[in-house]
């Protein structure tokens, strides 16, 4: 035999045996993949499986299963959701309000998911695609979908799965609304995990909203993850991303004719880093138009970076509600602040610019450095910030293009001229702020007076009412939401964030957290549970802590609100316990 017909031979048999392995690891595939896939769907935890159909084909599988959800386990998903993503920024007074949809879980819940699996030989290199519907079954759910959200048929969402050997990719699109008052379609959510089902990226996106007065159009909004996440909330997402995208084609707020707000063609980019101790975020910002009661702004771009301390960023939510709470509380707010940003926050904007409708443009750039905040009284002397603005014309040529705006912009064009000097066919101005004598040098030649302090309290002891009785409400506040929650759900959470968002609280372990009297730690409260007359109780523990021997904790042990809890537990003793039902 020759070589030639030698290596035909060895060739026909190398790709008989590749085929006949390709074929066979197909046929096991698709032996196995019923197997496996009734070993998921049986064993997930989100439902209880009640009736399971499969039809085996060669490279493609077609099936669907039912399941049902109860009513109490709904429910309990729906709080949790909510507790999770909003606990720490919600006021405590408002939270009521917002875990009351839970109860919209009036009934059991039972649905319907059809999908269709490749694991074609083709499948094997791409990863394993599945497509399908989840359905709602539940005559109460569907009814309530088809009226409330217009919806034509009991579809609530589509999915198209990706399976590979190191990730997966999700994209879930739930099912258009369409009343006589809104129309909202093509909502999404995108996932990409690892091999651990860690999420890696997350993606939503919005094709169009319209409702009364208001249109939206192509909004899409995509986070690279820095690590993988097991578990996603609001909080994880915003704090936890690598990189972000988003774009939105337009946004328009209108009464018949008359458009107040139209913006078009936004998109921005960014990058969240860690350096050193630092987080540094940097951001790239884009708008083709803004229009606002026809005042034209065009061109719009920008460019910022944002140096937080890296502690600051954890828990970011939960400080970013206690300073919003605080808002009207200097004494408290500086308490907050000096905690939170002691190490300074430095802000860069870079190239802010945008154009007028003759295409006219305006340019700045601003660097801002507040450095080792300790009250709102040194704030002025550790305060650094700089930046220049530049015109492309003169300053009034520059607002004459914006009409109907006659009056403001004579006096707004005569003010600004002292503050800019000719530079080129334009005007720019240049300032800074001195530190030592509290005032902004514009061109180095004039200067304007402010001030960056805060009157302190003209009392100690008012100071010390407003604190005492912050905390002391934010005392009734958890105790009631942690009874609440024990009461609701036959049992405590997992932390006091699931069942308080309390950001008065420092949690030192899952179930112990100190509530602080503005800097002081006169609280520590806890909860566990014990058996008492064979029965599981739980009990809520609260006892005075390390500064309990400091003015303010002495105080605050005196404040009403706290009596009317431990009048008689506390008088005598250091700690008390509340009992709640059995279960």
């Amino acid at each position: 035999m020759s070589k030639f017909k030698k290596t035909i031979l060895i060739s026909c048999i190398s790709v008989a045996v590749v085929i006949a392995v390709a074929l066979g690891v197909m046929f096991y595939i698709s032996k196995n993949i019923e197997q496996k896939l009734s070993d998921m769907i049986q064993q997930n935890k989100i439902c209880k499986v009640t009736n399971w159909d499969f039809s085996e084909k060669f490279g493609k599988s077609n099936g669907s299963f039912e399941c049902n959800i109860q009513k109490d386990q709904l429910g309990q998903f729906i709080t949790n959701f909510l507790i999770n993503n909003l606990g720490s920024i919600v006021k405590p007074e408002e939270r009521q309000k917002i875990l009351d949809l839970s109860k919209l879980a009036q009934e059991d819940l039972d649905v319907r998911v059809e999908y269709q699996i490749s694991h074609s030989l083709f499948s094997i290199a791409n990863g394993f695609k599945s497509t399908g519907t989840l359905k709602i079954l539940t005559p109460f759910y569907k009814n309530l979908l088809q009226e409330s959200f217009g919806a034509t048929n009991d579809d609530l969402l589509n999915f198209d799965f990706t399976k590979s050997l190191d990730s997966s990719d999700c994209l879930v699109k739930f099912t258009d609304i369409q009343t006589n008052k809104i129309l909202l379609s093509g909502l999404n959510f995108k996932f990409n995990t690892n091999s651990q089902d860690e999420f890696k990226s997350v993606g939503f996106g919005i094709d169009k909203i319209k409702a009364d007065g208001v249109e939206l159009e192509n909004l899409g909004l995509n986070l690279d993850l820095k690590d993988g996440i097991k578990d996603l909330n609001l909080e994880t997402i915003s704090t936890k991303y690598k990189t972000h995208n988003l774009k939105l084609d337009k946004f328009k707020v209108s009464s018949g004719m008359v458009s107040f707000v139209d913006i078009s063609g936004v998109s921005t980019s960014g990058v969240n880093q860690e350096v050193e101790d630092k987080i540094v975020l940097s951001d790239k910002q884009q708008i083709a138009q803004i229009s606002i009661f026809d005042v034209i702004f065009k061109n719009i771009s920008w460019q910022t970076q944002t140096v937080f301390e890296k502690s600051f960023f954890d828990n970011y939510f939960a400080k970013y509600a206690k300073i919003t709470n605080n808002i009207n509380n200097p004494q408290e707010l500086e308490k907050v602040l000096s905690e939170y940003l002691g190490n300074g926050i430095k802000i860069n904007i870079k190239d802010f610019g945008f154009e007028n409708k003759n295409s006219d443009k305006l340019n700045a750039n601003l660097n801002l450095d507040i450095a080792n905040f300790k009250n709102f009284q040194n704030l002025a002397k550790n305060t650094k910030f700089e930046g220049s603005v530049k015109i492309s014309t003169s300053v009034d040529k520059f607002l004459s293009s914006y009409i109907g705006l006659d009056m403001i912009i004579q006096n707004l064009s005569e003010w600004l001229s002292e503050y800019f000097k000719k530079d080129g066919d334009g005007v720019k101005m240049e300032f800074y702020f001195d530190q030592d004598k509290s005032e902004i040098v514009i061109n180095s030649l004039k200067r304007i007076k402010i001030d960056l302090g805060a009157k302190q309290p003209q009392q100690e002891d008012d100071k010390f009412k407003a604190v005492i009785e912050h905390s002391a409400n934010a005392l009734a506040q958890t105790l009631q939401s942690i009874n609440t929650y024990y009461i609701a759900n036959g049992g405590f959470g997992d932390n006091f964030i699931q069942m308080t968002g309390i950001s008065d609280l420092e949690t030192i372990s899952d179930n112990e957290a100190i509530l602080f009297v503005a800097d002081k730690k006169c609280l520590k409260i806890s909860f566990e549970e014990h058996t008492i007359d064979e029965k599981t109780a739980g009990f809520i523990k609260v006892e005075k802590f390390e500064d309990q021997e400091d003015e303010i904790c002495g105080k605050f042990y005196q404040n009403e609100v706290f009596n009317e809890y431990f009048n008689t537990n506390l008088k005598n003793q250091n700690n008390a316990q509340i009992i709640l039902r059995s279960k």
